[in-house]
């Protein structure tokens, strides 16, 4: 009988999940008791849409239900989000704080998640799992999103679910599985439209798989399926976004790049935490002329479709550039990010057959180019799993992978306590 005091890779006892959960749970409680139960949320610009759209149109939808009009209102994000509070806050109340404290639980359940998702389904060892899921749990643009009604963090529930079964589907190939995942598909777009992008990586996948104990056409019209709920709005909307959100929000040109470029930038910054040895390994296999063309067509994009910070443009990283040198506009951080982004992606390539996991980056990308605003939490989220999910696959994690982790998590957590203090 295994004791308690010892923990096993890919076992998670009644006990040792508990233990994980108190160590998970025990930075959200803090701020819990500091912002006095959620009655006051934290008094930081992010928050703004609380109040300004998502708080009334859940006010909105509750007072329209069972019925809400989803023709046109005061988001530009698809509608479950505020159905789904509004239908709770008949049980709740339509106070902030209650309907916060929904946001609350989803976040923290969403990280146990995660926790267990790297336990069972990559037996990662119990502490690598859960100093990848306290980073995770920690990261800017989740954490905080905890303490106040945001859509950002109910997606995040819907797409580690839908790794939860899609991952198993790949080993055991059952088709009630592949119907979970496909069920969270529809949640998630439903929920935040730009997750549209997950259908590539799935359909490829799919596309490329053998072995299927289906016909392939019946799980491809699954997945359009999944996604026609999203499309019918789409087509109510006449656009991406319901319409007062159509000029402002979406951008006309499909020559956009610069958000598949700048989120590049992104994964370049957190591969360099977060990315393990098997990466780099591939890395060094690789022929250097093709990789350094990429890297070269990457900076001529910077140099001619520069990245130069808005006023609306939101994120850490634009201000950690905007202190340093720029070269025609783009900030010399960002040539230096989207080179390391572009070779991660080299290794990825290589690695994987079919690239499941390298489509979802540029499903990614690409779901980001008709949007006119540069929001880093936009891409975290999505990004840090990616890498997370990558590094459980190839590599176990040793002394300097964790001390990179160990890092890039306490500074996650200063950026935290300064913007609070701030």
């Amino acid at each position: 009988m295994q004791q308690p005091g010892i923990i096993k890779a890919g076992e998670t006892g009644k006990f040792s999940l508990f233990l994980a959960a108190i160590a998970l749970g025990t930075p959200f409680v803090i701020v819990f008791l500091y912002t006095k139960g959620l009655s006051g949320g934290l008094n930081t610009a992010f928050s703004y849409d609380e109040s300004e759209y998502h708080y009334p149109v859940i006010l909105q939808f509750a007072r329209e239900l069972p019925f809400p009009d989803f023709t046109n209102y005061n988001s530009a994000t698809t509608p479950l989000f505020h159905l789904l509070f509004a239908v709770l806050s008949r049980i709740v109340g339509t106070d902030i704080q209650h309907l916060r404290m929904i946001n609350f639980f989803i976040t923290v359940f969403s990280t146990i998640l995660l926790f267990k998702l790297l336990i069972k389904q990559f037996n990662l060892p119990y502490f690598s799992a859960l100093l990848s899921t306290s980073l995770f749990a920690l990261s800017p643009y989740f954490f905080r999103e905890a303490f106040v009604v945001m859509t950002d963090n109910l997606p995040v529930l819907w797409l580690l679910l839908f790794f939860q079964y899609y991952l198993r589907f790949k080993e055991d190939g059952v088709f009630r599985n592949y119907l979970y995942s496909i069920f969270f598909i529809m949640l998630l777009c439903l929920t935040r439209q730009t997750y549209l992008y997950i259908v590539l990586p799935i359909a490829a996948d799919i596309y490329m798989s053998k072995g299927l104990k289906q016909s392939r056409s019946v799980y491809m019209l699954l997945i359009v399926a999944a996604v026609i709920p999203t499309l019918l709005l789409f087509f109510i909307w006449k656009g991406l976004t319901p319409p007062q959100f159509q000029e402002r929000h979406t951008e006309s040109s499909l020559l956009n790049i610069k958000p598949a470029l700048y989120g590049l930038g992104v994964l370049g910054f957190y591969s360099l935490f977060i990315t393990g040895d098997k990466i780099y390994r591939t890395f060094l296999s690789i022929r250097k002329q093709k990789v350094l063309v990429a890297v070269l067509i990457g900076w001529a994009l910077l140099f001619f479709f520069p990245l130069t910070k808005a006023n609306h443009d939101f994120g850490y990283l634009w201000y950690i550039a905007d202190e340093l040198p720029s070269v025609h506009g783009t900030p010399v951080l960002f040539y230096i990010l989207v080179a390391i982004g572009i070779c991660v992606c080299s290794s990825i390539w290589r690695l994987e057959t079919p690239p499941f996991y390298l489509l979802f980056i540029i499903g990614l990308f690409v779901s980001e180019i008709p949007n006119k605003y540069f929001f880093q939490r936009y891409y975290d989220s999505s990004i840090l799993i990616f890498l997370l999910l990558l590094d459980a696959r190839y590599d176990k994690s040793d002394r300097f992978q964790a001390a990179r982790i160990g890092l890039l998590t306490c500074l996650f957590i200063t950026y935290f306590i300064v913007c609070i203090i701030r």
